[in-house]
């Protein structure tokens, strides 16, 4: 009945800080184990990277799957009699980055009694998966459960497909049209296609996660499904499922205990904490009884409840970590849960994944109203931890206040990663959310004790810049000045950032009235309905700021994140040099983790005579266009004639030009020179003689 008595499969893989292991599942009907092997073939390749590798795959478990009975189609179900396996392999091999990666299985050939396909016997099982670790590695989003390998016509067959991916990424679901190599499809039998794969109905609800299907007469029925991960919007991998369906021509099919609302599969552990997951679940039929087990992948000691009841079914799990865990070397593992009824004469029956992250612990028990992030200080990064924990909610501190005084407060179930502080910091003023209002504690509490230090950022090629472009910005006395701060390049963007907060100075011997300040009128990193800011006056030369979202969604792009505004005090005078700088910048993702890869620029303008403080002088002047490729020039508007000397100097002060014009009044077009003149940043002079005016101009040659 079956050429290779594989009936279908899964493929994907998990990255370990050096290496992928490839995880290739084959599921297997009735008495089929001998004609499984116990070694399997696939093939990994990359075009981008011109790279292809053959990795052998050994196999380490085999799972029976009771529940699911081996008729013939149209046969009654017997539970003594055969059943379906799925057999587990895998393999390591180290994928080098590469946009593409391609890792897949292949082996002939399908159930010649398969209804919805064309000619099956002809046709080739395939799996593929799809990797992007051009820019960071990933582990592949997984479904513990098991597909609908047993189903009967007439009756809606609900199947979770509960997903849990390590990295957070989001996650998207399709059916597909199976695939018989990689360029190549499965032919559906006429009257089925991808959207009616089994002649009755085919759904996925995406938002609850489980997959629906009905079909209206019985036999064998094959079906692909891909799950796809996005990061910031851009596909870095997908996995494939396929399997064969059997359908019985009369009956009902079982339903599946599903997760309680609110339940929560994540958790966080560190070395040596003692941990309790509870999980409950529900099924659709009242007087079905639930039960719930549990299967986790290591083999530390647990303790297990159950309380199986009509309708509803609940368990814990209870565990303490091992001291001796590495947080760098186990960064996650996973525990399955087993949730299933007693419907007859088919179990419903459905597995779950519970994602345990892990990392060191930190003690750090009460809370400092304003110190979000547990760190002892009310300053600029704790809006960032309020960013990353917005809208989470747990226990309120009992007579919270908002004064500089240690709090009392039950642990909430997160924490930030990888510091393992507790975001229960994070709600400052106790009311047992996490929102805007918590930033009037970090207000009124700022600065009150001294800051542990934080990451400084690497300085290093080819890693994007923060910094202050003063392209085109003229210092005078007078004058209000807006300086966009911008982050990253067209070719060096920056990556899944979530928020970031600094300092913000102006140093030198121009003394400001008022501090300055910032805002957010153009900023790739998000708008006002998913951001939060937060500024702090610390003198009038500097001001504490945080942006960061409010989504739990990183975002990558480049140029102009905020604006610096400022006005120049009247009494500054020319020459009088102004530096513009960061002061510790701490730049994080959605999970509070720092990001240390980049350079942070400071940059510096002098003061220029101002215009209103020359009432005869050049009164106009702009290099159009700049940044300029080809030719540009230097327009004027002068008040009053006389001769203006012009000078371009390279930022060594190397002249590269000179030339002195007797200029007239009105508006002058000088051409700049655009031989001789290699690509770089210059300054262009413009001095009146017999004026008293100078002012230099920034220019870009590329």
């Amino acid at each position: 009945m079956f050429a290779s008595h594989i009936t279908g499969g899964e493929i994907g893989y998990s990255f370990d800080g050096t290496s992928y292991t490839i995880n290739l599942t084959l599921y297997s009907q009735c008495n089929s184990i001998s004609s499984v092997a116990a070694s399997q073939s696939v093939t990994c390749q990359s075009i981008a990277c011109s790279s292809s590798i053959n990795l052998s795959l050994t196999n380490t478990s085999i799972d029976t799957i009771k529940e699911m009975y081996c008729p013939s189609a149209g046969a009654a179900c017997n539970a003594s009699t055969t059943y379906y396996l799925a057999y587990h392999f895998s393999g390591t091999t180290t994928l080098s980055q590469c946009s593409d990666w391609k890792i897949s299985f292949s082996s002939c050939c399908l159930n010649g009694q398969i209804i919805n396909i064309y000619n099956p016997s002809s046709e080739s099982i395939y799996l593929e998966t799809m990797l992007n670790n051009s820019a960071a590695p990933n582990n592949s989003a997984i479904i513990k459960n098991y597909p609908i390998m047993l189903m009967a016509t007439g009756s809606v067959n609900t199947n979770s497909i509960q997903t849990m991916d390590a990295d957070g990424d989001s996650v998207s679901y399709q059916f597909i049209v199976p695939q018989d190599g990689a360029s190549t499809t499965i032919s559906y039998s006429p009257a089925y296609n991808l959207s009616n794969p089994i002649g009755g109905s085919a759904n996925i609800d995406a938002a609850n996660q489980y997959m629906q299907l009905e079909a209206s007469s019985g036999g064998f029925y094959y079906l692909s499904m891909r799950t796809s991960e996005y990061r910031n919007g851009s596909l870095i991998g997908y996995t494939t499922r396929i399997w064969t369906t059997t359908v019985f021509p009369a009956g009902t099919s079982p339903k599946v205990p599903l997760p309680a609302p609110g339940s929560n599969f994540t958790c966080l552990t560190h070395p040596g904490q003692t941990q309790t997951i509870n999980v409950s679940f529900d099924d659709s039929t009242a007087t079905d009884s639930v039960f719930v087990s549990f299967d986790p992948s290591n083999s530390w000691t647990y303790t297990t409840t159950a309380a199986p009841a009509a309708g509803t079914g609940a368990g814990s799990i209870t565990w303490t970590t091992p001291t001796s865990l590495n947080p760098a070397a186990t960064p996650f593992f996973y525990i399955y849960v087993l949730a299933q009824n007693n419907s007859c004469p088919q179990k419903g029956f459905a597995w779950y994944t519970i994602l345990v992250n892990t990392a060191q612990a930190s003690i750090n028990d009460s809370v400092w109203a304003g110190d979000a992030n547990g760190d002892n200080m009310a300053n600029m990064y704790d809006p960032l931890a309020i960013a990353v924990a917005y809208g989470q909610t747990g226990p309120t501190r009992s007579g919270a206040t908002t004064s500089w005084v240690p709090e009392y407060c039950a642990n909430w179930s997160t924490y930030y990663l990888p510091a393992v502080i507790n975001v229960k910091h994070a709600d400052c003023n106790g009311d047992g959310t996490v929102n805007s209002t918590d930033l009037a504690a970090v207000t009124a509490n700022y600065g009150l004790t001294h800051p542990k230090g934080h990451p400084t950022a690497q300085k290093t090629t080819g890693v994007p810049d923060l910094y202050f472009d003063l392209t085109g910005i003229t210092l005078t006395p007078g004058a209000n000045i807006s300086v966009p701060i911008k982050f990253g390049t067209a070719s060096l963007p920056m990556n899944n950032i979530y928020g970031l907060a600094a300092g913000v100075e102006l140093i030198g011997a121009v003394n400001l009235s008022a501090a300055p300040t910032i805002t957010y009128s153009s900023s790739w990193i998000g708008t006002a309905s998913n951001t939060l800011n937060f500024t702090k006056d610390i003198n009038n030369n500097r001001v504490d700021w945080a942006y960061a979202r409010i989504d739990q969604t990183n975002v990558s792009g480049n140029g102009t994140i905020a604006t610096l505004n400022f006005t120049v005090p009247t009494t500054a005078t020319t020459g009088q040099q102004m530096k513009f700088h960061f002061e510790a910048p701490q730049v994080i993702d959605k999970y509070g983790n720092p990001i240390v890869a980049y350079n942070v620029l400071d940059d510096s303008l002098n003061v220029a005579l101002g215009i209103a403080n020359i009432p005869s002088a050049v009164q106009y002047a702009e290099v159009v266009p700049n940044p300029s490729k080809s030719q540009a020039e230097l327009q004027m508007f002068v008040a009053q004639a006389g001769n203006i000397n012009i000078k371009i100097t390279d930022l060594l002060g190397r002249t590269a030009w000179q030339q002195t014009m007797n200029a007239g009044t009105g508006n002058q077009n000088i051409a700049l020179p655009n031989t001789n003149i290699i690509p770089g940043m210059y300054m262009i002079q413009i001095q009146g003689e017999g004026w008293r005016y100078s002012k230099t101009l920034k220019w870009v040659k590329e």
